[in-house]
């Protein structure tokens, strides 16, 4: 037992004289570590030399200060070499990069010729097709293909001078006689443009390879904007007989001369296009663009478009209803959105050749003070709108806010029908006239938009709540022109129509737009309204011009071809990773592209 004890007694001196050993040695160590450190160098700052020993030699506190002094002086100096950089260099735009843009629709003709009867390929034709001017932000004409454009004093001569060096996307120079071409197809009735009566007693003459002049019969104070219209390549439209026009590749894949040109397009198995490829180009174009890359994609429905845009199919998507704006940017915040609000009214337009009961005004009148126009706004648009009581919009040239107008008033709206022998029969719903042995029924067509739509549904009760037996017809957008507007396949048409910068009703509301070809969409014809547009348009007088369409505004609610709704506001959503986009005056959809030249993704950087 004595043993065990002198043992443990021995193992625990043991470990103390270990201990003090290990301590003698650090202490030693780091004594000489001083003084051989000390020895290097006599001076007070350190040598490089000495420098080297730094790890050997801090303690745990003199780590710490020296760490923070580190990343202190490390931070300083980051913060100060930015400050220097943003100084020196400054970033701006590059080329490259892609853009996906999604639209509700279907292209049919690539063609400047055709394009204005179709959303879809006004926006295509913006991409590919330079007009002789384009516009400012301001709504101001400025030079494209056109170097230069002198008018007359008279206002009736305009000579144009084109760009130098300008080509279309095949290489051939653009010349002053695809200018002359691009007129006079217009103007050729073989070739069905609805354009024709833009350019109607005009006479197009080359003077050399640069310059064309355009002699007008009458002075037209709205003409300039007709030389914003995308140009055709006349050595390839020349050999192609105008009655074809219609059928051949060149209005699926055209040769243009534009910010882009057509690079492929890609169909489903039915054999409808589903998207578009264009490139860019830097060289033949008064304004190449930053973007490398652009693929439009089509939907037929507006929501299968939303969807898209949600699960990042697509970067951009136009006339985007409030509804849909606030269910996209709940899941995608990436997006930046921008204010459409375009000279555009929402109507309806009745057809008294498909339904002769809309052929007596006041029938018209009657439907007219039936529908509670507030309600829609409020309703349909979530209040995205403006009220309005006529085809010209407020701030227009012309436009009157106490023009006549026709207030919500069911009781005067019943009281009219019977006056003039619509009666409702004893427990029934709907309006009988005894004399013409008809009962009172009517349809409402419109596209299938979320907007329209719900539009359509609040005035079909509101029609029906008067004893009106209203049907809907709900069609895709795609067939709106060549099945609904072409044939005038409808009797009250609930639709947008767009006027232009300068507000000239005479397209939309004189004779000559009657017909199939036409934008006549009530096929109204009026002497007294004929006359009013004409003068307006003649007169260089702003004054005169303001109460010649006044004085139509009032003769057109008289009359009432159509019933006014009013003027929707949209949203634009792009995401934020596309920059340099103004929208500022513009007057149609498609002008949103009218300056993409100006738009990038890429950047670089530059010195000052």
């Amino acid at each position: 037992m004595k043993r065990n004890y002198l043992r443990r007694v021995g193992t625990a001196i043991g470990v103390s004289v270990r201990r003090v050993l290990a301590s003698l040695r650090r202490y030693t160590s780091a004594t000489i570590d001083h003084m051989l450190v000390a020895q290097l160098s006599g001076r007070r700052v350190p040598s490089l030399k000495q420098f080297t020993y730094l790890f050997r030699v801090l303690n745990a506190r003199e780590w710490k200060q020296f760490a923070m002094l580190f990343f202190i002086a490390l931070a300083s100096g980051a913060w100060m070499s930015v400050q220097v950089w943003q100084r020196l260099f400054i970033r701006i735009p590059a080329a490259g990069g892609a853009y996906t843009e999604g639209i509700v629709g279907s292209p049919q003709y690539l063609n400047p010729l055709y394009a204005g009867s179709n959303e879809v390929d006004r926006d295509l034709t913006k991409l590919l097709f330079a007009g002789l001017v384009r516009f400012s932000a301001g709504g101001i004409p400025e030079p494209d293909l056109a170097e230069k454009v002198e008018v007359s004093e008279d206002a009736k001569i305009y000579t144009i001078t084109l760009r130098e060096n300008l080509t279309w996307s095949d290489g051939e120079p653009v010349t002053s006689e695809d200018v002359k071409f691009t007129l006079e197809a217009i103007q050729n009735p073989e070739y069905h443009s609805p354009l024709q009566q833009n350019f109607k007693e005009v006479t197009v003459e080359t003077m050399d390879n640069r310059t064309v002049r355009l002699t007008l019969k009458d002075p037209s104070a709205p003409f300039i904007e007709n030389l914003a219209l995308g140009l055709i390549p006349s050595h390839l439209w020349a050999n192609i007989e105008p009655k074809h026009a219609l059928l051949t590749e060149l209005n699926t894949k055209p040769i243009s001369v534009g910010p882009y040109q057509f690079q492929s397009l890609n169909k489903d198995p039915g054999g409808a296009i589903r998207s578009y490829t264009f490139l860019e180009r830097s060289q033949g174009v008064p304004h190449a663009p930053f973007i490398a890359s652009l693929t439009i994609k089509f939907y037929s429905e507006t929501a299968d478009a939303v969807a898209a845009l949600k699960n990042k199919i697509i970067d951009g998507l136009a006339l985007v209803s409030r509804e849909s704006l606030e269910s996209v940017q709940t899941v995608r915040s990436s997006l930046a959105q921008y204010r459409l609000q375009i000279p555009q009214y929402t109507a309806i337009f009745f057809n008294t050749k498909e339904n002769d009961i809309l052929a007596t005004r006041a029938v018209r009148e009657a439907l007219s003070f039936a529908i509670d126009r507030s309600q829609l706004l409020a309703d349909a648009l979530q209040g995205q709108g403006e009220l309005i009581n006529g085809p010209l919009l407020p701030g227009a040239i012309g436009y009157r806010a106490n023009a006549t107008s026709t207030p919500f008033d069911a009781p005067r709206a019943i009281a009219t029908l019977e006056a003039n022998g619509w009666a409702l029969p004893e427990g029934g719903n709907v309006r009988h006239n005894a004399t013409l042995k008809q009962d009172l029924q009517i349809r409402l067509t419109t596209l299938n938009v979320p907007e329209l739509y719900r539009m359509a549904e609040m005035i079909q009760k509101q029609w029906q709540s008067i004893g009106v037996d209203t049907n809907l017809e709900i069609v895709d957008p795609a067939r709106l022109t060549q099945d609904i507007i072409r044939p005038r396949a409808y009797q009250a048409l609930l639709i947008g129509e767009t006027t232009g910068i300068d507000p000239d009703p005479y397209p939309f509301w004189h004779s000559s737009g009657i017909g199939e070809r036409g934008l006549n969409l009530s096929d109204f014809s009026n002497r007294d309204a004929d006359k009013l547009l004409e003068d307006a348009r003649k007169s260089t007088d702003l004054n005169k011009r303001d109460e010649s369409y006044a004085a139509f505004q009032q003769l057109l609610i008289q009359e009432r071809p159509a019933i006014f709704l009013l003027t929707p506001y949209y949203s634009y959503l792009v995401d934020k990773k596309v920059q340099g986009i103004s929208l500022q005056g513009l007057t149609t959809p498609s002008d949103r592209f009218s300056h993409i030249n100006e738009w990038y993704v890429e950047t670089q950087w530059k010195l000052k």
